[in-house]
């Protein structure tokens, strides 16, 4: 197992997409998670199912089965599902649904502003616990842009970068590499994310894509970090009246490969002509994916197989607490009655697992 976990699976939130690919209402669309397939589909209300995609019954997959009002419907003998539980086995001649024919049934959230779309991994989730969420989305005075990218890294190595306060000089074109000092900080913790703020002496190169005279530059400008476990960071810069953000949900499609989606907010540069707009958007795009890249160039050779425990300084006190927050939240084999990791195969577990009469029967996918 890795040093840093990455065959640990933990508990939480998982962004999967945007609205815009999931609009069919016939077909259910296969979203990759921990290894592991979801059958993701629409009801007959429009609102977003997502489920395990093996029937319990004969193992086939139901990626390719139908939708057909609510219902899931098996390929293989047409077993019938909705929102997780089996309504129907047209084989039976009582018409009796045996106990154990359920499906895990994740926990959607569809956010209207932002348009991402989070499911729920875990078998208990606290009322408190609440889907990622930048009030950047719902602010007309920013302008955005999107994107997405896949790294050949495991989940908690790239959330640690996006929140890694002390790498930003030796990295980015836009840190001032003559001061790279990082001073004491707080870390905020919560059960469910913290933050933490920090000031950097930026580059008066420009290569933040942020306007500012030199004067502005000349000073330190404030960073906030802040992060919601397990996948999702905002970072914010403000330099005098500019403000820019970048908001990234992470998706762990296997335990060694994460997908990121990014959304670059700034509220400068914001008005003009269309023609102009799209020219400024552009450009954003091509410096947000420069950061990403060189990001990634670096993460992507660290090693995470028979290492020595790193040392740890007080700059690394938010990345650090990322760690805690990821031990107190794996998935543990007691509590579920099997081991689940990111290379097994078990379905991930959901809170349905607490409607599943023994663990046992379940993983055996045995009649009552």
């Amino acid at each position: 197992m890795s040093k840093l976990g990455s065959e640990t699976i933990v508990s939480g939130w998982y962004p999967i997409g945007v609205s815009s690919d999931f609009p069919s209402r016939e077909k259910p669309v296969a979203v990759s998670l921990w290894g592991r397939k979801l059958a993701v589909y629409r009801d007959s209300q429009g609102k977003l199912v997502a489920v395990s995609s093996v029937c319990p019954h004969g193992g086939a997959s139901l990626l390719i089965g139908d939708v057909e009002g609510s219902n899931l419907i098996c390929p293989y003998h047409r077993w019938t599902f909705e929102a997780g539980v089996c309504t129907m086995v047209p084989a039976q001649p009582d018409g009796k649904v045996p106990v154990n024919a359920l499906l895990e049934n994740y926990p959607v959230h569809e956010d209207a502003n932002s348009g991402l779309v989070w499911v729920y991994v875990g078998t208990t989730l606290a009322d408190d616990n609440k889907p990622p969420a930048a009030p950047f989305f719902a602010d007309k005075q920013f302008r955005c842009v999107a994107g997405q990218t896949l790294w050949q890294v495991p989940l908690p190595l790239v959330a640690e970068n996006l929140m890694d306060v002390a790498h930003v000089h030796a990295t980015h074109a836009f840190g001032d590499r003559l001061y790279s000092r990082v001073e004491p900080y707080d870390v905020v913790r919560g059960a469910w994310g913290g933050s933490a703020q920090v000031e950097y002496k930026l580059s008066e190169t420009g290569a933040l894509f942020m306007p500012g005279d030199r004067a502005t530059r000349a000073g330190l400008t404030p960073i906030e970090v802040t992060m919601f476990f397990p996948g999702a960071i905002l970072v914010r810069f403000q330099s005098g009246q500019y403000q820019l953000a970048v908001f990234t949900a992470l998706t762990p499609e296997t335990d060694s490969t994460t997908r990121l989606r990014y959304f670059f907010f700034r509220n400068y540069f914001n008005k003009g002509p269309e023609p102009y707009l799209k020219v400024v958007d552009f450009l954003a795009t091509l410096n947000i994916a420069r950061i990403l890249k060189e990001d990634q160039r670096v993460v992507e050779t660290i090693e995470t197989e028979g290492q020595l425990p790193r040392i740890v300084l007080r700059s690394d006190a938010f990345p650090a607490f990322y760690r805690e927050l990821w031990r107190k939240n794996g998935l543990a084999e007691a509590e579920l009655g099997y081991s689940v990791t990111a290379s097994g195969k078990q379905p991930l577990p959901s809170p349905m697992r607490g409607q599943i009469r023994t663990y046992e029967r379940f993983c055996r996918r045995s009649f009552a």
